[in-house]
């Protein structure tokens, strides 16, 4: 493996153990909780240069996603149908295609 893909990266484990070993890293995750610790970690340990993070989600098609989730409790994040959360606490979040994702500012 020479690059880590980790799409949903939440607060970044498999992207350490990757970094850990060398590897780049990849790393999208759309949820703000989970992004500080992920940032945190990536920062902390050193590994800023090898790990690019992307704070999106991504989808086959563009559209937008009412995610539930990391809130103080729990890391993860769903669509409703799997939350136990209410549905006040639903953050809409833009989903771009991987090919709009990786497109370069202005292309």
């Amino acid at each position: 493996m020479d690059v880590l893909v980790n799409v949903g990266a939440n607060v970044g484990c498999y992207c350490c153990h990757a970094l850990s070993l060398d590897k780049r890293v990849v790393a999208i995750e759309p949820i703000a909780r989970n992004l500080h610790y992920l940032l945190r970690n990536v920062v902390e340990n050193g590994w800023a240069q090898q790990c690019e993070i992307f704070p999106v989600a991504l989808a086959a098609q563009t559209d937008v996603l009412r995610m539930w989730g990391g809130l103080a409790r729990c890391g993860s994040s769903c669509p409703q149908m799997c939350s136990s959360y209410p549905p006040i606490h639903g953050w809409p979040h833009p989903l771009p295609t991987v090919r709009r994702a990786s497109r370069p500012t202005g292309a």
